[in-house]
Formats: C-alpha cells, sequence, structure tokens
C-alpha cells in the first residue's frame, strides 16, 4: 500500500508527546537543545503551504520570493557516507582495427583515477518565541515557509553555481538557418552535448522573460507561432524538459543532461530546538535546521552542459 506521510504538525505533536519528560526539561532550561527530525514527503515542499490557524487570519502571507524549481527537477539518490569516491578513466589511447589473421591486436589500454566528494553542510536558524513550542502548527509553518525554504533555497542555488560553473560555452560551428533565434539557440546548444558525444540533454533553464520573448513570437500577421516541437504550455522544447528559474543570469540560457548531476541527501533535513547566550532568560529560542548532501559533476561529464549567453550562440549560427 501506498506510504502515509505525516504532516510537519503532526511529526512535532508525536515527538514532543513521546518525550514529554525530556521536552518539559528543555522548557525549564535543565537542556540545551531538543532535536527534531522532520521527515517530508517529497525532495521540495511547495515553499508555501499554509498551516497555521491564527483568530483573524489563518497563517501569513510570506514575502515575495524565489521558486525552487531545479531541485525537484533533479534526480536524488542517497548515501549513509560523509565522502563518496568515484573512479573515471582517463588517458584513453589505441583502437581496434581491422587485420589479417597472424598480425598483433592493437593495445587498447586506460588508465583510471580516483575522485573524492565529501557532504556539505546547508543550515540556518530563526529565533523565536517560547510561547511557540507550545503551537505545534505554528511551529510547522515556521519549519515549511520559512527554516526548510531557506535550507533548500541555498541547496538549489548551490547547485545552480556548480552546474554553470562546470559548464562549457557553446563553440560548435557548422551550424546554419535563416534568422536565428532563442529556439535556434536551445536546439544549438543541445546539438553541441550530442555531436560532442556526450550523450542527449534533457533540461534546458530559461528565465521567465526569455521563455515569454521565446513563445510569444508572432508572424507578420501576428499570429503566434508556436511550433510542434515546443509544447502548448511551453514546458517541452525539442524533447528538453523546460525549467523557468532566475537562478541564471539574465540573457543566458543553460542545457544540460540532468542525469550527470550527481546529488546525493546525507542526512535528510532536520530541526532542532536550543538556547544561545542569554535567550533563556529573554524567554526567546533558536529553532535551527540542517541538511547534508553530497554534490557534484564527475570531469568525464563536463561536456553534458552548456551555459552561454543566448546571443553569443545566435550570433555563431550562420544566417541563411
Amino acid at each position: 500500500s501506498k506510504e502515509t506521510h505525516k504532516s510537519i504538525a503532526e511529526q512535532i505533536k508525536e515527538q514532543i508527546t513521546a518525550r514529554k519528560a525530556e521536552f518539559d526539561q528543555f522548557k525549564s532550561g535543565a537542556l540545551r537543545a531538543f532535536p527534531l527530525t522532520i521527515k517530508v514527503a517529497a525532495e521540495m515542499g511547495a515553499g508555501n503551504a499554509n498551516y497555521t490557524q491564527e483568530q483573524i487570519e489563518a497563517g501569513y502571507t510570506v514575502a515575495p520570493r524565489y521558486a525552487n524549481t531545479l531541485l525537484s527537477w533533479l534526480k536524488w539518490g542517497s548515501s549513509s557516507k560523509e565522502t563518496v569516491a568515484y573512479m573515471q578513466m582517463v588517458n584513453p589511447d589505441g583502437a581496434a582495427a581491422i587485420q589479417a589473421d597472424g598480425t598483433i591486436a592493437p593495445l587498447i589500454d586506460f588508465d583510471l583515477t580516483k575522485t573524492t566528494s565529501t557532504a556539505v553542510d546547508v543550515v540556518g536558524r530563526v529565533d523565536i518565541s517560547e510561547d511557540m513550542l507550545d503551537d505545534y502548527d505554528g511551529l510547522a509553518t515556521m519549519i515549511q515557509n520559512e527554516l526548510k525554504y531557506k535550507v533548500d533555497l541555498l541547496t538549489e542555488q548551490s547547485i545552480y553555481t556548480l552546474i554553470t560553473g562546470t559548464a562549457g560555452g557553446f563553440v560548435l560551428t557548422g551550424l546554419a538557418v535563416k534568422a536565428p533565434n532563442t529556439l535556434d539557440a536551445i536546439r544549438a546548444a543541445a546539438t553541441q552535448i550530442e555531436e560532442s558525444g556526450f550523450g542527449m540533454a534533457d533540461t534546458v533553464v530559461l528565465r521567465p522573460s526569455e521563455w515569454y520573448n521565446l513563445v510569444s513570437a508572432k508572424d507578420a500577421d501576428a499570429s503566434y507561432v508556436m511550433l510542434s516541437i515546443v509544447t502548448y504550455l511551453g514546458t517541452t522544447i525539442d524533447n528538453l524538459k523546460v525549467l523557468k528559474s532566475t537562478g541564471i543570469a539574465a540573457g543566458k540560457l543553460l542545457v544540460f543532461d540532468s542525469t550527470k548531476v550527481n546529488l546525493m541527501n546525507y542526512k535528510n533535513f532536520e530541526a532542532s530546538f536550543g538556547y544561545i547566550g542569554n535567550n533563556f532568560g529573554e524567554f526567546v529560542m533558536t529553532l535551527r535546521g540542517k541538511r547534508r548532501l553530497h554534490k557534484f559533476i564527475k570531469s568525464n561529464d563536463v561536456g553534458s552542459f552548456c551555459y552561454d549567453d543566448i546571443a553569443t550562440i545566435k550570433a555563431a549560427i550562420v544566417e541563411v
């Protein structure tokens, strides 16, 4: 049967109730910290879920902010180790040959190199009133809407930094079309990945404004031009998943093979309470969140990523 996932509020209430004696010691100041383990059904929550029940209005309206999109699209694995090692082929040499019997076959060889990933910590904290300890729904709102959101936000930003810092620019030559546009630039970047022997791209990231310019193209009669390779809602372009995000710089596009981004949860998101300095006397406590993960791209897979200015790619395509 399908597993039923408990809400964050239910998990908080269950753990506090089960450890009431320990919780009472924490509230009295006898213990300096009270850790909680929070499990989330999906890798990413909605980021603006509302659980708090207020007398006037339920919950609160979050400030306008970035919406995480990359974390829920990428594939996640798990690891029980703080370090993860992997082997890569380097210095390949030799090739097969067609030759007559009785001759020595050509030598084919390569070297292996070992690389190690060390888990990184993504952490954050918020100060809350001690009165919130008895408000399970309020704690759930704070954890989901603010603490976990900020931890996940930095996680996504760090992955974008990893990808864009690893990806190469557009260098492919020999492409020619009439009046190159953004769609041509996307397809050219995907073609570069295939042409270089690095497999098939499956993702394109565009800023929302660039996506708008792409799907809003019109012909001379002001009729919308939507090619069959672009889905009606613009969520897929030439079999590439479209992610609209401000995680990349203005005027840029990012095309890549998402399977080449290696992500592993080492420790799931956890929240814990504690006092810092004079917080106990001020009836203020700190709510701390943390997750640990591995994130890396193998050097042999660098060619599976293309990140460049849309204008640069357009200019590199020969106009016919």
